[in-house]
């Protein structure tokens, strides 16, 4: 039962210690606020049984502790402004500072293994539980990534447009002195920038591909129906696509 789970926190020192008296108000819970009524049709009764099982597993206390102070701070008032369990706000926030880290740096477990910050991660609850507001809260950090690459990308390609436009005036010079018997060596082509992306969402493994050769430190896929993302798998190869075994 998540709504009994804390969602509290009392800091000491420098740490967020969980609290297990922390629940949600009874006109905020959305417990309260369902109708109970028998549900007639097959549909409605395995969506009801889902429900019922998640409902009924127990979780852990997400370990804010091990995270520094200036995000325990966050995730803990994100979730208490959403009365949601500190994972939903945690889980995709972890996620997202692991795709920044990207493969930049990694740690030696062996002579011959290394791992990086890349995880793989879905936060799953009862429906209306709060799940897509609290992934929500960390789109403005996507944002301001996103607004630093957009820049970069639009000075790069008004740095390529002048370096084509030189590289065009040399060429016909340069095709001008082979017809005159002359010798020249021919100029030097800019090559064209390659466009810095962080947040990616519906994309294609082959789209994918090419994001990483321009992005080779990595990038961030979030999506936020978990369902919606695997249905939609292989989709524009008629269902011969290699989509969901690639992911």
């Amino acid at each position: 039962n998540r709504c009994s789970m804390p969602i509290d926190f009392i800091k000491e020192g420098e740490k967020w210690i969980p609290v297990e008296t922390g629940t949600c108000e009874p006109h905020q819970c959305r417990k309260t606020k369902q109708k109970q009524e028998t549900p007639e049709e097959t549909a409605e009764e395995k969506e009801d049984e889902k429900t019922a099982f998640l409902s009924s597993v127990h979780v852990p206390p997400f370990p804010l502790h091990a995270l520094p102070a200036k995000i325990q701070f966050f995730c803990h008032e994100a979730a208490k402004s959403l009365c949601c369990p500190i994972d939903f706000v945690a889980t995709p926030l972890l996620t997202g500072l692991g795709a920044a880290i990207g493969i930049s740096k990694s740690i030696q477990i062996k002579p011959d293994w290394e791992e990086y910050a890349a995880l793989y991660t879905a936060v799953v609850g009862v429906p209306s539980s709060k799940k897509s507001p609290a992934m929500k809260k960390i789109t403005p950090f996507l944002a301001e990534i996103e607004d630093e690459n957009q820049r970069h990308n639009e000075e790069a390609r008004k740095i390529y447009r002048k370096q084509k436009a030189t590289y065009e005036v040399a060429m016909k010079i340069y095709k001008k002195r082979l017809e005159d018997c002359m010798t020249a060596e021919p100029p030097d082509e800019p090559e064209e920038p390659k466009e810095k992306k962080f947040h990616v969402a519906d994309i294609t493994v082959e789209a994918l591909a090419e994001t990483l050769e321009n992005n080779p430190r990595g990038v961030f896929l979030m999506r936020d129906e978990l369902t919606a993302w695997i249905a939609g798998q292989n989709q524009y190869k008629g269902g011969k696509g290699s989509d969901e075994q690639f992911f």
